[in-house]
């Protein structure tokens, strides 16, 4: 298992990685778009694994990377107890809801720390992205519908055409970043309040 530090130098790498793979892209707009998509899925997927890996690591007792402690109510034995006991009898847990994510902090970790700050901090952003993953993986009517309630709020209407890659490559009114941009700084600072360095 890798450390608390590992585990934000591996996210952010994977961040980065993303990051420079759509800025390399020359392709015509719906390739660029793919492109986008494909990325942000990696990010959102790094983002999960972050949440709970880092999750089991204070479960455990470890400290932050800046030395900070997250007391427990738990003290598992092993890193197998630790997910065991978080788990619950599940073959796994959801990581992309914040507000989930949150109450399992709550339950096993002093005042849902460092996550209930983090998360609450970031939670309308995070379920938007989440929106816009679940439109990437899934092809359901619900995921496009939520996607679409999404773009509308944001932008007042739906383009027609528009899809998560485009939606991630425009820009919010008054806002010069691309929305990938924007999101990525958003987990970025998210998992600085996490784990702090």
């Amino acid at each position: 298992m890798a450390s608390l530090r590992k585990l934000r130098t591996n996210f952010d790498a994977d961040l980065n990685r993303s990051t420079a793979l759509t800025a390399a892209v020359a392709l015509p707009n719906f390739q660029a778009a793919l492109i986008s998509e494909l990325a942000f899925l990696r990010c959102f997927l790094a983002w999960e694994v972050f949440l709970e890996e880092t999750f089991y690591q204070y479960a455990l007792g470890r400290a932050a990377p800046d030395g900070s402690q997250f007391p427990r109510y738990l003290t598992p034995t092993s890193m197998d107890h630790a997910k065991r006991v978080i788990r619950g009898g599940r073959a796994f847990v959801t990581w992309t809801d914040a507000g989930r994510v949150t109450e399992r902090a709550e339950m096993f970790l002093r005042d849902g720390e460092p996550y209930a700050t983090a998360l609450g901090n970031a939670s309308s952003d995070l379920a938007d992205m989440v929106k816009i993953r679940n439109r990437i993986a899934h092809r359901s009517e619900r995921a496009t519908e939520e996607f679409l309630e999404l773009v509308r709020r944001k932008l007042g209407y739906v383009p027609q055409g528009m899809s998560p890659g485009r939606f991630l490559r425009g820009n919010d009114p008054g806002v010069a970043a691309r929305r990938f941009d924007a999101y990525l700084a958003i987990l970025r600072v998210t998992a600085a309040v996490i784990s702090p360095t």
